[in-house]
């Protein structure tokens, strides 16, 4: 795990020095300053004139990286960042009333001024306001299929806004129907279908089909809405798909009929049991003139239903985005998959199953719309200049469909980051102007966007015929565009010029025989140094390329101590930036790490490099001079007068005491001031340690002293006594407690293993041939009593 972190660690470094040399090659092939501007924002232009260039530093490229440029062209330098002001930025607030506008989106308006190819990040807040003004326009079918859906909605207005009104207090509402074109052969053409499309069998109210009829504008009146609704009559067509995005269309564009409100959040529900026709289908019926997404209503009636053709879906997409509109398609199980596949291709829409009898719809609304407010994405208006490239970053997870969109609930804060690239010069450099907005809310951002084009130097008048060309080119900027015949840096070089012998001599340095210090090339009396044989980011320079930056003293294997510590200058000694000195530039000039008590070194030694550099004959030593080893501390002279004047104790009497005239202060703990020196003693009179600092301040000695004591408690002689005699005996007891335990446990082994070769004899003792009967009988052949005794035994 540790080899493969350190070869990804590798490979970015080495990446990263590749974009290094890289950078400095693209700089370095620019000719003219706004090439080079528009290049990289790593890349800065020198005007200096290229004589006191190169005599002076030796750099022969006005096109260089900023950080070159720093060391070789520090006065004429031109470079610039990207950067932005705020123009407007209201603080987030809810609307007070109906009249005042929620303030959703901070800043409001900002202005841009960009370099080319470089872009610039602007951070944005997003707050969803509470009780935002809602309007919602319900959009129905009115074909036959959907009458029972019609009847159930007139009958649930009411109760829809109410829920809605829960979610927010300012509501309206607003009605419309749709059918088809009324022409073959999405029609009937015979006469007596036309009138009346409906099926025979239903003896209700019905018109001939139409494309789309405006019922009622928005409004606050429910009572209203449901009585449009119900006397809304239905109508019929041939074929299944419906003309819905006739209407649709119409519903965004024609503000006025509908009523929408500028800074309402504009909400379509689009209720359905079939599909709908497209751009191209118009041609069934002869119609071939394309939807020009215009508003055309007379008397609340679609009137280019047979004139133009239905719209495209990207029409669609796009009017919503234009408008701010979001739309609900509430559709019937069969339609549902077909719904769900539109809403992917249409930003701000969403799709809901909708029962057979619409009895679901006012949960499906609120659900949805819950579902639409809480979504927020960021937009670009169509306005946006071409050359600019606008990417969002929000700081939420989600990543719907690779857009910059989050979930946020009511009150809750979002930000985003903005970052717009400018990829060439816009509009010659003059303010130009486009918006970034919340989809389906009318909160915008106004961005005023600048580029700059040209640079500074282009604007002084150019030199004919500059004697610093040579007097045979053009002067601007620092360099000269040579006259047809001539080149060279200054021009001095004549195409038709034989002496090349003597354009070599002034290549050699004076008192050298070397072309180019031998380190270059001659090309027309200049030197043109190497840069194949050497590192990569190192660089030989000068008039004779006898300078380098790369000979001068090291530390830790790096120049003058690394670019942050000095520079390599051409008599190869390190050029240190400030704060810091020394040949190789790793001495600080700092004396912040030397400082004590407001002085150097305890005033006792010098600060060198950053260290104290103690005086041999102070006998002070340590890091900042205040260790005396053969000098007498300040604790033991201190010791009395904490104890009588902050612990009321010790041996001084009130006198002395009052002749303390140090300054006293009180911590929590004086072990965890480690800036001073610690003190610790013991009272002598309750056996208490207590601890206290010292330290000079102004010239008065300063003692902190910690508010409490150390306290031990101490025995007596006689319960010590019989601590000490009852441990020995316990541990006595202890032991021969384990003796006794060992002892028995052998002596159980041991018998058995005596009982367990008992069992194992294979024979008894009678049978042993090797028994042996312990007594023995012998017989005296002198003694006679046994003949008798035998004699005796016969007889009987």
């Amino acid at each position: 795990m540790l080899i493969k972190f350190l070869l990804i660690n590798l490979i970015l470094f080495l990446l990263f020095i590749i974009h290094v040399i890289n950078s400095i090659e693209q700089c370095n092939s620019k000719e003219t300053c706004s090439s080079c501007l528009s290049l990289s924002n790593q890349c800065a232009w020198c005007t200096q004139n290229s004589t006191d260039i190169s005599t002076r530093n030796g750099s022969f490229f006005h096109c260089d990286t900023i950080d070159n440029l720093q060391i070789t062209c520090p006065d004429h330098l031109i470079s610039f960042k990207s950067y932005h002001y705020v123009l407007q930025n209201d603080s987030l607030s809810n609307a007070i009333n109906n009249t005042s506008q929620a303030v959703q989106l901070s800043p409001q308006a900002v202005h841009v001024v960009l370099r080319i190819n470089d872009s610039e990040k602007i951070p944005i807040r997003f707050r969803q306001a509470e009780d935002y003004p809602v309007d919602l326009y319900f959009l129905m079918d009115l074909s036959h299929s959907m009458l029972d859906d019609k009847e159930k909605l007139s009958h649930l207005g009411r109760i829809l806004a109410t829920k809605m009104q829960s979610i927010t207090k300012n509501f309206r509402l607003g009605f419309g129907s749709f059918v088809d074109k009324n022409v073959p052969p999405f029609v009937q053409p015979a006469p007596n279908t036309v009138e009346r499309p409906c099926p025979t069998s239903y003896s209700g109210p019905c018109v001939k089909a139409y494309g789309y009829k405006h019922h009622m504008s928005l409004s606050e009146n429910v009572t209203e809405f449901e009585y449009q609704v119900q006397e809304a009559p239905v109508s019929g067509n041939i074929d299944a798909p419906e003309g819905g995005l006739d209407a649709v269309m119409q519903a965004i564009v024609c503000d006025d009929v509908i009523g929408w409100r500028n800074d309402s959040r504009k909400l379509i529900v689009f209720s359905t049991d079939a599909g709908f026709h497209y751009a191209g289908d118009g041609r069934l019926a002869g119609i071939i003139e394309p939807n020009d997404g215009e508003c055309h209503m007379t008397n609340n009636e679609y009137t280019h239903s047979d004139k133009q053709d239905y719209p495209s879906i990207g029409q669609i997409s796009a009017k919503l985005s234009e408008k701010n509109v979001n739309i609900i398609f509430a559709v019937t199980q069969s339609q549902l998959a077909l719904y769900q596949t539109l809403t992917e291709l249409i930003d701000g829409a969403v799709v809901g199953e909708l029962k057979q009898d619409s009895s679901n719809i006012v949960n499906l609304i609120s659900q949805n719309y819950k579902k639409i407010s809480s979504s927020v994405m960021m937009m670009v208006s169509n306005d946006l200049p071409d050359g600019l490239t606008v990417k969002f970053t929000p700081d939420c997870q989600e990543n719907k469909r690779d857009k910059p969109e989050c979930t946020v609930s009511v009150g809750g804060v979002l930000n985003f980051e903005v970052e717009i690239l400018a990829t060439k010069c816009i509009n010659n450099g003059s303010a130009t102007t486009f918006s970034i907005y919340t989809h389906g809310l009318n909160d915008k951002m106004r961005i005023t966007v600048q580029t700059n084009c040209s640079c500074s130097c282009s604007k002084v008048p150019r030199q004919i015929n500059s004697p610093k060309c040579s007097n045979h080119g053009t002067y601007e900027c620092g360099v000269c565009t040579c006259a047809k015949g001539f080149y060279g840096r200054e021009c001095e070089c004549d195409t038709a010029s034989p002496t090349v012998e003597s354009k070599i001599e002034r290549c050699k340095k004076p008192g050298s025989s070397d072309v180019c210090s031998g380190r270059g090339q001659c090309v027309c009396g200049r030197c043109k140094c190497e840069t194949a044989t050497i590192e990569p980011g190192q660089r030989i320079y000068g008039d004779y390329c006898e300078c380098d930056d790369f000979s001068c003293p090291r530390k830790n294997d790096l120049v003058c101590s690394g670019p942050d510590h000095g520079i390599c200058s051409c008599d190869k000694r390190c050029k240190c930036r400030e704060d810091w000195t020394g040949d190789d530039c790793s001495c600080t000039t700092k004396t912040d790490s030397c400082l004590v008590n407001n002085t150097i070194c305890n005033n006792q030694g010098v600060c060198e490099c950053g260290r104290c550099k103690c005086n041999k004959d102070s006998g002070y030593l340590g890091p900042t001079c205040e260790d005396c080893p053969t000098c007498e501390h300040r604790c033991a002279a201190t010791k009395d007068c904490v104890l009588c004047k902050i612990f009321q104790s010790g041996s001084l009497s009130k006198e002395q005491c009052d002749r303390c005239q140090y300054r006293f202060e009180i911590i929590d703990d004086a072990r965890k001031d480690l800036n001073h020196r610690l003190c610790q003693f013991d009272d002598e009179q309750d056996q208490c340690r207590f601890f206290y600092t010292y330290h000079t301040e102004n010239d008065q000695l300063v003692l902190r002293v910690q508010k409490t004591k150390n306290c031990r408690r101490i025995l007596s002689v006689r319960l010590t006594i019989i601590i000490i005699v009852s441990s020995i005996l316990a541990f006595g007891l202890f032991c021969l407690m384990i003796w006794r335990m060992l002892a028995t446990l052998h002596d159980r082994r041991e018998f058995a293993k005596f009982e367990q070769e008992r069992e194992k004899a294979k024979w008894e003792t009678d049978v042993n041939p090797l028994y042996r009967q312990a007594t023995v009988k012998y017989q005296n052949p002198t003694y006679r009593g046994y003949k008798v005794a035998a004699a005796l035994d016969s007889n009987h």
